[in-house]
């Protein structure tokens, strides 16, 4: 989280630049209101537009104005004074997102990355974090890796990505083949609605007494589970007939998970899942409680080299068959890049000059031990490999130091030949 200092620097960066911001003369009204009602910052001027007007992606479309909450009672005050104009809200992590996601005309954009981003509370036995949306990925990973634990989805992007933002998304990345995507790790959700009402999302057993509860107020979360309930069990067919059994089931919305049965064999109803995956559009995400996994002690990577690029992509299937807890493709454009790069040229060097494409296969030492595989994450990925039509192939491992190393002592990874 940023410090004090680090704050009351950024808050002061336009008076220090000197410079004139007055609020886009459109939205003054939405902006007044605003600033009446949030603690945090209210940015509807010409420059923050044109700032948040960009994400990751090609897309450029300039929003109303920024509001950057410092906490819960913020983000409700900001949501009912947008609802109350009819202006569109776009919650927004680091706006690394590809497709357009954290973009969008006309709306007020919540910037979380700046104040609420907490982790809140790590359960190490439970082997749970509870986290604030806009905490970076490899952040909470940095306060994780004391109890040798990580939260599965990797994104490309992990060192500026939010989890709030990948929640969003439902990331995942090159261990998507080992551990999934986000919603198989969103556990609990704190959200607030449309018109400014904070809801704590869970398993909750269907019938139970706290269903019960929960549908018998006269709240909107009330009329939401009902809803909910109601559309997946009357077109439950429909569902299982139509969505897709990927592993990167990404697209719509989370019907076919928010109603399953739990580890006690109890239906139950989860709306975290539901709001997994949905952009932000049926709610804004406040705190996520997130479940973990164990980090391996010891890796492997091997990385087959191609001179065309299908044969590349045909070999992934065969690839899958063994034991492998991440696949990735690189084409000619990669290795291009990566040459003309003074930081990363180095690492071109090894590849075969004939090379269209590579695929890197990773092995850990709980998959190979779990498969059965005898020997250390190296010589089991050796042994576990699957023998592909390439110009070349490498290995090299890699371990993770142990968390009762003494201090002031390191490891390095080590090829092996």
């Amino acid at each position: 989280m940023a410090t004090d200092n680090e704050q009351r620097m950024r808050a002061a960066s336009a008076r220090t630049l000197g410079h004139d911001r007055p609020p886009d003369p459109r939205y003054r009204a939405l902006a007044e209101d605003l600033r009446d009602r949030v603690t945090g910052e209210v940015q509807f001027d010409e420059y923050a537009q044109v700032l948040y007007a960009t994400d990751g992606s090609i897309y450029q479309a300039r929003p109303a104005g920024v509001v950057v909450p410092r906490d819960v009672a913020d983000v409700r005050a900001a949501i009912e004074v947008a609802t109350a104009y009819d202006a569109p809200i776009l919650p927004r992590g680091a706006g690394s997102s590809l497709a357009g996601q954290a973009v969008g005309p006309g709306c007020v954009v919540l910037d979380f990355s700046r104040y609420m981003d907490d982790v809140v509370e790590i359960d190490p036995d439970a082997r749970r974090a509870t986290v604030q949306p806009g905490v970076v990925q490899d952040h909470l990973d940095a306060a994780l890796e004391e109890h040798g634990l990580k939260f599965p989805p990797d994104p490309a992007s992990s060192n500026r990505a939010t989890i709030g933002g990948g929640i969003g998304n439902n990331s995942t990345g090159a261990h998507s083949v080992r551990y999934g995507i986000t919603d198989a790790y969103t556990e609990e959700l704190r959200v607030v609605l449309p018109d400014g009402e904070l809801i704590h999302t869970r398993e909750v057993v269907l019938d139970s007494p706290e269903y019960e509860e929960i549908v018998s107020a006269d709240t909107r979360e009330a009329a939401i589970y009902e809803t909910v309930r109601e559309l997946v069990e009357d077109n439950r067919e429909e569902i299982e007939e139509r969505y897709p059994t990927l592993k990167r089931s990404v697209s719509g919305y989370n019907l076919h998970k928010v109603i399953y049965e739990n580890d006690d064999g109890e239906a139950v109803i989860n709306l975290s899942k539901l709001f997994v995956g949905a952009e932000g559009t049926l709610g804004v995400i406040v705190e996520a409680t997130l479940s973990l996994v164990t980090k391996p002690e010891e890796t492997a990577l091997a990385l087959y080299c191609f001179e065309d690029l299908i044969d590349a992509l045909s070999a992934v299937p065969e690839a899958l068959e063994y034991p492998v807890s991440a696949v990735e493709l690189m084409d000619d454009e990669v290795f291009r890049l990566a040459a003309d790069s003074d930081g990363y040229a180095e690492y071109v060097e090894p590849i075969p000059e004939r090379t269209a494409a590579a695929l890197m296969l990773e092995w850990d030492d709980e998959l190979v031990s779990a498969d059965g595989v005898a020997g250390g994450a190296t010589d089991s990925a050796a042994a576990a490999a699957p023998r592909l039509p390439t110009t070349g192939a490498s290995t090299r491992r890699s371990r993770r130091p142990s968390r009762t190393r003494p201090p002031g002592s390191s490891t390095t990874a080590t090829p092996s030949r």
